[in-house]
């Protein structure tokens, strides 16, 4: 057999180099084509769902969260086990499926049963699916330092300005952001104006949790129409945002309506820290991205250098 191969080759030597030469551009083109990872993904088949509930804590979280969301998506079918964990403020579930079920596919049978369990979890308790990424999937940090601004203003403008150009190149499944300080309107009531109302410190929160337009209808004139609608415009600044929470209309008991500086003080606070990062003795804040499944590392990392040229980044903090 080999004998004949060599005769065959012999005589037919240009054949034999053209066939060469193209599997040369076909290895070649392969290996371009090719995704690379320098870590590559060993974890299960898994599906993170995450859930906030703040100002609640472990215990209760795991009760009324946890434990039903839990119960409801070991039922699916090929789910091999679940996983919970409740933490301050939050529950983290990880469903790990069977090997031969697609992502894409398992994403979406536990969206849908997400979607009936709704109703059993508490007002304002909406679990999500994290982003369709994989646990090696951090491909790119950086930092947003800055000589002139503080850490809120860097997280500011990461979370306003940055993150939202990140999330559009293609590969990128998700962007978090690490350390700084993230800024709050901490609303403290007066127990004794709040007596003199007859409003509860529950009514007050639910009056600030509603809407903050009011629609109306269409008013027409000279042929045209015109949308009527009572909206408070977005704040230019700081103080811009808190005089109008100062002026948010509250109503009373009995009817009457009075300001919300005259209920409670508020003020401009930052939220509580739980983690922070440190480079070069310093805290700064810190950006991850992460990859989608099935992609090429190398390809991402160009993508975000080439949007960031783009998007003109290292134009935002001068």
């Amino acid at each position: 057999m080999l004998h004949l191969i060599i005769s065959f080759s012999v005589r037919h030597n240009r054949l034999v180099l053209l066939a060469a030469a193209l599997l040369a551009i076909v290895g070649v083109y392969a290996l371009q084509q090719t995704p690379v990872d320098a870590v590559p993904d060993l974890s299960e088949n898994q599906v993170i769902v995450f859930a906030e509930w703040p100002g609640h804590g472990p215990l209760e979280i795991e009760s009324e969260v946890t434990r039903p969301v839990s119960q409801t998506l070991h039922a699916l079918p090929d789910v091999t086990s679940v996983r919970g964990s409740s933490d301050m403020g939050y529950s983290l579930i990880h469903v790990i499926f069977a090997d031969h079920i697609p992502l894409s596919e398992a994403r979406r049978a536990l969206q849908e049963r997400l979607a009936g369990v709704q109703t059993r979890l508490p007002d304002g308790v909406v679990p999500q699916l994290a982003a369709d990424g994989i646990a090696t999937g951090q491909i790119y940090w950086y930092t947003v330092e800055s000589t002139q601004r503080d850490l809120t203003d860097l997280r500011r403008i990461q979370d306003d300005q940055i993150v939202p150009l990140l999330s559009l190149v293609p590969g990128v499944a998700e962007v978090a952001s690490v350390g700084g300080l993230q800024a709050e309107v901490r609303i403290q009531a007066d127990p004794a104006a709040l007596v003199q109302t007859g409003l509860s410190i529950m009514e007050l929160t639910r009056q600030l949790q509603t809407a903050r337009t009011a629609g109306g209808q269409v008013l027409q004139k000279g042929g045209a129409e015109y949308v009527l609608q009572l909206r408070i415009p977005p704040a230019a600044d700081s103080d811009e945002l808190l005089e109008h929470w100062r002026n948010r209309v509250v109503q009373c008991a009995d009817g009457s309506r009075v300001l919300l500086s005259q209920l409670a003080q508020v003020s401009l606070d930052v939220m509580p820290r739980r983690g922070a990062f440190e480079k070069d003795g310093s805290v700064q804040v810190r950006q991850n991205l992460q990859q989608s499944t099935w992609n090429d590392v190398f390809r991402i990392a160009s993508n975000i250098l080439e949007w960031g040229t783009v998007g003109g980044l290292a134009n935002l903090l001068t």
